[in-house]
């Protein structure tokens, strides 16, 4: 009878330390599946960018209805008649506070219009206005769908940084930035920047503290307070200790992870792992504390002995004053980089409407240098000098230009 009851109790704490290590496996595995998404490329939108043409083409036609004394400012030569290399000719001379930043494009239209005139294709398909005040009219309209275009394609350009391989690197950084700490997206975890609090067992897992990382709550659950073989989380693998430098257990651990399914990193699937921590946290209480945690906790928490290895979550919780799981670090990480994913997608969406809105200026541009219709009268934001009124000024600087006097322009 006695020999039956100790066999009995022999098999239920067998069972509960059997119940311990499973726990501790499978936050692992949690845990690994999150560390290994950092492998894994974001779904970010990628959008064809068409801008530069489009405003090149608008920039050519507009170049092909000015004057002789305008045209001849640029010499359409990439080598020779870029800003860098006229600007020593207009040093003394006032301009446009823009033509710094516009007189690459001016001079790529001249190169453009060279290259059309050269072969008659461009004048046997859009003769010159001959009547002034068609082409005065042409050109007053051509300034105005000028100024919107810039202005659609400043606003492209904002919308571009938030897609394809920009967004998808912003992403991945934010990603490791969970798994290692702030700022590190070299694949190199630092004790102050990996490490909860000041990087002991008793503040890193056991005070409230964890979430400062998954390398961190990694360590927690896996590795003993005491340097010694541990096998909570893996077999007979990790010796590190917290008492000594547990950074090196990082690697080791990671490598020991089941091998991640491929497919790209998307929105979805981000949230999707941090419903799977919040749905593997537990709560234990201690004294008059409750604490969530990963790991095994008993009566008097846990120590960072063998199988009482554990990440609490305290400080985090309790009232309405603390943020619950979305105030973790590392899950605030990974919700940025699903908001990059997902606000990829947005700005892609919205570039394309603005890429229709550019598209359908171009065929303005067209129908008015035909003298065929009127500018659409959706174009706004028509602030600006229309060529006309450039081309006093453009004489001037080309009489002038020689002895640097001063240039002045029309309409400032």
């Amino acid at each position: 009878m006695l020999l039956r009851k100790i066999t009995m109790f022999a098999a239920v704490a067998t069972a509960a330390y059997a119940t311990i290590e499973e726990d501790n496996v499978a936050d692992f595995h949690l845990l690994c599946e999150i560390a290994q998404a950092e492998k894994l490329p974001p779904k970010t939108a990628e959008v064809n960018d068409e801008t530069s043409s489009i405003i090149a083409e608008i920039n050519t036609i507009n170049m092909s209805l000015a004057d002789e004394a305008w045209r001849n400012l640029f010499t359409g030569d990439a080598a020779t008649g870029t800003w860098d290399k006229k600007a020593k000719d207009y040093e003394q001379a006032t301009f446009k506070d823009d033509w710094a930043q516009k007189w690459n494009s001016w001079n790529e239209a001249k190169a453009n219009l060279k290259a059309k005139e050269e072969n008659k294709e461009w004048e046997q398909r859009f003769p010159r206005p001959q009547s002034p005040t068609m082409l005065k009219n042409a050109r007053s309209k051509l300034e105005s769908i000028t100024v919107e275009a810039e202005r659609l394609e400043d606003l492209i350009k904002s919308q571009l940084q938030n897609t394809g391989a920009a967004a998808s690197t912003m992403a991945n950084q934010k990603v490791k930035e969970a798994i290692y700490g702030e700022g590190l997206t070299n694949y190199a975890p630092e004790k102050g920047k990996t490490l909860a609090g000041d990087g002991t067992y008793g503040q890193a897992c056991a005070g409230g503290k964890s979430g400062k990382t998954i390398a961190n709550d990694l360590l927690c659950i896996c590795v003993l307070a005491t340097a010694g073989n541990s096998d909570e989380c893996v077999t007979n693998s990790i010796s590190e200790g917290w008492d000594t430098d547990p950074i090196p257990a990082i690697a080791k651990l990671i490598q020991k992870c089941p091998a991640k399914a491929g497919g790209p990193l998307t929105a979805a699937k981000l949230h999707g792992m941090i419903s799977a921590f919040a749905s593997r946290l537990r709560s234990h209480k201690n004294v008059a504390s409750v604490y969530q945690h990963l790991g095994k906790m008993s009566a008097g928490g846990c120590t960072g002995a063998t199988g009482q290895l554990c990440a609490t979550y305290k400080s985090y919780f309790g009232d309405n004053t603390k943020g619950g799981i979305t105030s973790i670090p590392w899950v605030k990480k990974l919700e940025e980089a699903a908001n990059i994913i997902s606000n990829s997608h947005n700005a892609a969406a919205t570039t394309e409407a603005l890429k229709a809105k550019l598209r359908a200026l171009r065929v303005s541009a067209w129908t008015i240098y035909n003298g065929n219709e009127e500018a659409k009268s959706a174009i706004t934001n028509t602030k600006g000098h229309d060529t006309q009124q450039l081309q006093p000024a453009a004489k001037e600087c080309n009489k002038l230009k020689s002895n640097k006097s001063t240039c002045e322009t029309t309409g400032k």
